[in-house]
């Protein structure tokens, strides 16, 4: 199955992609992991804001992981 196959399966529809601010990565992989710069969880096009365990439940905290991999 590839990638977009995979993503619509799941119902996930990509942003169109933003321009670089500066001369940056996105991302850097190492192994299994995937460490990401610039970018911030959006609710409604606004910044997700919260932190995790004082004013944020583990599950929104997903949520907000799941929309910045997303973007």
């Amino acid at each position: 199955m590839t990638i977009a196959a995979r993503l619509q399966a799941l119902g996930i529809e990509l942003p169109p992609l933003a321009i670089p601010a500066a001369a940056y990565l996105p991302f850097v992989q190492t192994g299994a992991l995937v460490f990401i710069s610039g970018h911030i969880a959006k609710k409604d096009g606004k910044p997700w804001v919260g932190q995790l365990g004082l004013t944020m439940a583990t599950d929104e905290g997903k949520a907000a992981a799941r929309s910045i991999a997303i973007e």
